[in-house]
């Protein structure tokens, strides 16, 4: 489920829910205090755009919370054009969502479809 919390016109930055430890589309579960190594991706805390790594980022991490049941992230926009429409999108809820891609370190199958992961690198999201 996407939640965004806040919109921060001045700074440019949407305060969102980045992922649960709900199940997604395909059934994968990712274990919130899994992330390993935060230190390591808030080095370079890109955000993709669809995880298109062939595509500049459209911003930058500038907080990351971990709680019990869900990771919340500051997504701090470019200055581009295209990095400012998916902010002015995300500010009018027409976008939602986010997804993380992630390097799975520790992951068990689930009995009828994805795995649970319970230790996890954030690459980007």
């Amino acid at each position: 489920s996407a939640i965004t919390l806040a919109i921060h016109r001045d700074e440019r930055i949407v305060r969102a829910v980045i992922s649960t430890r709900h199940p997604d589309r395909a059934g994968d579960i990712v274990i919130p205090k899994g992330l390993q190594n935060r230190s390591e991706y808030l080095k370079n805390p890109v955000v993709l755009w669809a995880h298109q790594r062939t595509l500049p980022p459209i911003g930058t991490c500038v907080s990351l919370e971990v709680t019990e049941h869900e990771i919340i992230a500051e997504t701090k926009f470019a200055e581009t054009p295209f990095a400012q429409e998916l902010f002015e999108l995300y500010s009018q809820g027409v976008l939602r969502a986010w997804s993380m891609g992630f390097r799975p370190l520790k992951a068990i199958p689930l009995p009828e479809q994805g795995s649970r992961f319970y230790e996890w690198e954030l690459l980007e999201y």
